[in-house]
């Protein structure tokens, strides 16, 4: 089992639910690391306090929730446990040491906590959490005096100490969350991009696919179209053949026959009928041709 399998392990989890409870280990154990720096930081400071007391707080409300996510196998509850510890327990420290430029601007760690809301949460809910930071925010501005009243007393160097720890280091945390969204979003993108490639694919071979299919249906058309006429003109070219057959037969039986003079006459007269009749066709009717070519059949009889 490898670290992305490691915390909260459940094998009924889809691979979404996997890598957000690999990012919310990440996160958590990250915090809870960098609360251990600021405890040595502040008791060295500080020595032993309050002060000391929170980030203390904030590792076990943390590692704690880590735990108990682990056993459970629910998630959820660090998500919570990180969130509420990041904007409230950063602002307790941030009162705890009075003025906002002896602290270097501690509160400027709240602002993870909406960040890492909007990690695991809808933009909705997550709106939420930013009206608890802007709300912890406008405590530590309108009671500043207060606050610096009763806080800790610290050097000028310390106080640029904490300024680069808090802002260089917060800074760095906020600028690798703004990496994970836009990495996040150009990994949707690029999805996108390929589900629409996909679909545009896949619509230009249906086209195509019906392209062919019409293509097809056009070429079986035309081969039936051609198809007939050529048929009827071997039907024809047949019947032509065994009509040449019948008048050979008939030519060599009229040659046999001694026929006289005036009967001669007659069937020049009758062949040049047929020509004339062949070169200047009588339109009839369907029904009235078929008629005339029954009459032409070997054994027909009127009234037959």
């Amino acid at each position: 089992m490898n670290l992305k399998t490691f915390f909260a392990y459940d094998p009924e989890d889809t691979d979404e639910t996997r890598l957000e409870k690999f990012a919310i280990f990440l996160v958590a154990g990250a915090c809870t690391l960098a609360g251990l720096v600021w405890i040595s930081m502040y008791y060295i400071v500080f020595g032993w306090g309050l002060t000391t007391m929170l980030p203390l707080l904030f590792v076990f409300v943390v590692g704690g929730a880590l735990i108990i996510s682990h056993i459970s196998k629910n998630h959820t509850i660090v998500i919570y446990a990180q969130i509420i510890s990041i904007i409230y327990i950063t602002a307790f420290i941030q009162w705890s040491i009075g003025d906002v430029f002896d602290s270097g601007f501690v509160m400027v760690w709240a602002f993870l906590g909406p960040i890492c809301a909007l990690m695991f949460f809808s933009v909705k809910r997550s709106v939420i959490w930013f009206l608890l930071y802007l709300a912890n925010l406008s405590i530590t501005v309108i009671f500043n005096g207060f606050f610096a009243s009763h806080g800790q007393l610290v050097t000028e160097n310390i106080r640029l100490i904490f300024f680069i720890m808090n802002l260089g280091t917060a800074s760095v945390v906020i600028f690798v969350f703004a990496s994970y969204y836009v990495n996040a979003a150009i990994r949707e993108h690029e999805i996108a991009n390929q589900l629409l490639k996909a679909n545009l694919q896949q619509e230009l071979v249906l086209r195509q696919n019906e392209k062919l299919a019409t293509l097809g249906r056009l070429s079986a058309g035309v081969a039936h179209e051609l198809n007939n006429p050529a048929a009827a003109t071997q039907r024809g070219s047949q019947q032509l053949q065994d009509a040449i057959v019948k008048l050979e037969k008939a030519g060599l039986r009229l040659g046999r026959l001694k026929l006289s003079a005036p009967q001669l006459e007659v069937l020049e007269s009758q062949k040049q009928l047929v020509h004339q009749r062949a070169a200047q066709p009588v339109d009839l009717d369907p029904l009235a041709r078929n008629d005339l070519e029954l009459e032409l059949e070997p054994g027909w009889k009127p009234g037959a």
